[in-house]
């Protein structure tokens, strides 16, 4: 196998990358304004520009994948998180803002910084808390958010499969659930 060269930045954190459509996306750990991909069958690095737009620094921001679209997540001001949405791949006039008012947010978690992780197929977004287990789901079309109860479970993350188990990407002291926990809404 050849060797493609070195990436331009590093990647940072466990959680910092991306999987779409078998492209890995990173941002890296300097104060960088661009977005990397690797395409593992082109073997090619390329760098995709972040929104115009966007006020708040690329490493102040979560990257995330929400129906197989390049997100990026703000959640830095008290009031509301910005989502970002990348909607044509590779395209950057193609980026455009939701703001999620958090006044929907129920008073005891609205204080909380949240990072979308998933987007169920009616629209609503999961989101999780980023210093706790509580999850929220957020329903654009009526602008609420409802709290998420899991049973038996201490965090989310969205999984695409790959060759690594999670125990290796993880470590150890990870354990998984194969079958789907018993939620409730709240």
């Amino acid at each position: 196998m050849e060797n493609v060269g070195k990436a331009p930045e590093p990647l940072c954190g466990l959680f910092s990358k991306v999987n779409i459509n078998d492209v890995i996306h990173w941002m890296g750990c300097k104060n960088n304004e661009n977005i990397y991909s690797f395409n593992s069958f082109t073997e090619e690095v390329k760098s995709l520009s972040p929104p115009r737009g966007l006020q708040t620094p690329l490493f102040g921001l979560t990257l995330g994948e929400l129906g197989n679209c390049l997100c990026l997540s703000d959640d830095s001001n008290n009031q509301y998180i910005d989502i970002w949405w990348m909607k044509e791949y590779g395209i950057a006039e193609s980026w455009t803002k939701q703001r999620i008012l958090k006044d929907s947010i129920q008073a005891d978690i609205r204080g909380d910084k949240f990072i979308p992780i998933l987007l169920w197929k009616y629209g609503e977004i999961l989101m999780q808390r980023d210093l706790g287990t509580q999850l929220v789901s957020y329903n654009p079309k009526e602008n609420k958010f409802t709290k998420v109860k899991v049973y038996g479970g201490t965090g989310a993350t969205s999984y695409t499969p790959s060759f690594y188990s999670l125990k290796t990407v993880i470590g150890e002291c990870f354990q998984a659930a194969y079958a789907f926990p018993k939620i409730e809404l709240v």
